[in-house]
């Protein structure tokens, strides 16, 4: 989430603070904890208790953060997790409104970062990779 994001005025370095749920896991078949992010971030998968794979969900939290530094609020402000919440809908009226004030090429990559289906999600790697193609 954005509060845990820091960029140092001197050099602009970005830093990740708070790992109080950050695990290091060297095999990736070891199981995942339960969810623990911020339902604002929190990946459509896993409102539905499906979270299969965490770094696709990592690169949704990342993309709502993204989307929300342009549209100077949080995309989605839910109050409760359901499975059943009309993503759909809320895409569409949500990136609406980013479509408008994000430039296009930053828009595109926030888009691929917030595929409701996890396997259309691009990667952390991909997203780096776009990312250093912008100017």
């Amino acid at each position: 989430k954005p509060c845990n994001i820091v960029i140092s005025d001197k050099d602009q370095d970005l830093t990740l603070i708070d790992w109080g749920s950050g695990t290091f896991r060297l095999d990736e078949q070891q199981p995942h904890p339960e969810v623990v992010t911020t339902l604002w971030w929190r990946p459509p998968e896993a409102h539905k208790k499906i979270l299969k794979d965490p770094f696709k969900g990592d690169v949704w939290s990342a993309g709502c953060v993204f989307a929300g530094l342009y549209k100077l609020s949080p995309l989605f402000q839910l109050k409760k997790s359901t499975p059943g919440i009309p993503w759909k809908y809320l895409m569409k009226e949500e990136m609406f409104h980013v479509s408008k004030i994000a430039p296009p090429s930053r828009y595109k990559i926030i888009t691929k970062m917030l595929q409701i289906n996890p396997s259309d999600r691009i990667t952390a790697q991909e997203c780096l990779e776009l990312l250093k193609t912008l100017k």
